[in-house]
């Protein structure tokens, strides 16, 4: 069965006004049911995935990676906001549920070390996230890895019809996913995240030359500070890859302007087929 939970808060006001609370600071919301949900697959000689698949739309894919500490599933209302958009009608949106469960019951794609998180906060700075290397990212990069090729021959898409993408965690994960593939995807987005791992990215960003890329983050975010994500950025313009960088004055959120911008970034860089 599909794993599913409570959403965390999530503020769906029109079409585009929708805003992501962090986990610290989430309210609890009646579950939805997506419109349409696979289940759990077994990929060969790694964990199965849980994920749930928004729109049923001829055309590209949109994987979309929630951040740590969420139910895994909070991302589905944003994901049901976009494909309502008549210039989205076509994608198809596919929701993986982070490979841990953590004491709490919220997912994660790696565990965070709160002890440095700590010893950070203690010198008045920051952790270093870009000259880390979590030991469960590899694990998750792999299975995202073996649940893309399964997705693009179930519904015959190739990879320059995939867009990779998400929030905090998730948008980190997404980078390191993009850049790990053998063809470069149609899109990538990346909504407040930051570097992680540098020194194994740098060889690599090449394959990135030329791809679409939002970046988006807030001023004051207090979760992972506005640097990191200015430094992503500066990363990706390095590797000539097509950045838009949207910056806005929030905390660790997706505020409707950044949501907006998501949906013609992904109307442009994912159109219908013209055949």
């Amino acid at each position: 069965m599909t794993r599913r939970g409570n959403f965390n808060a999530f503020a769906v006001l029109g079409l585009f006004s929708v805003c992501l609370a962090t986990s610290a600071a989430c309210r609890r919301a009646p579950e939805a049911t997506p419109e349409r949900a696979l289940a759990p697959r077994e990929l060969p000689g790694r964990a199965a995935l849980d994920f749930e698949v928004v729109g049923d739309g001829p055309g590209p894919l949109v994987l979309l990676l929630h951040g740590y500490g969420t139910p895994g599933d909070d991302l589905v209302p944003l994901a049901r906001t976009l494909q309502r958009d008549p210039r989205l009608h076509h994608l198809r949106f596919v929701l993986p549920v982070g490979r841990l469960e953590l004491p709490h019951g919220g997912r994660a794609w790696w565990p965070l070390r709160p002890r440095a998180q700590r010893e950070a906060a203690a010198r008045g700075g920051t952790r270093n996230l870009a000259a880390q290397h979590p030991e469960e990212l590899p694990a998750s990069r792999e299975a995202l890895l073996a649940l893309l090729r399964d997705l693009e021959v179930r519904y015959d898409v190739p990879s320059s019809r995939v867009a990779i993408g998400g929030f905090s965690q998730g948008a980190m994960l997404s980078i390191d996913v993009a850049l790990h593939r053998d063809e470069a995807p149609g899109a990538v987005f990346a909504l407040s995240g930051s570097v992680i791992g540098e020194s194994e990215w740098r060889p690599l960003l090449g394959r990135l030359r030329g791809v679409p890329v939002l970046v988006s983050h807030g001023r004051r975010d207090s979760v992972l500070p506005f640097r990191g994500g200015d430094h992503l950025r500066e990363v990706l313009d390095g590797a000539e890859a097509e950045v838009r960088f949207v910056p806005f004055d929030g905390d660790h959120t997706i505020p409707p302007a950044v949501l907006a911008a998501l949906a013609d970034f992904l109307a442009t860089s994912l159109p219908p087929d013209s055949n």
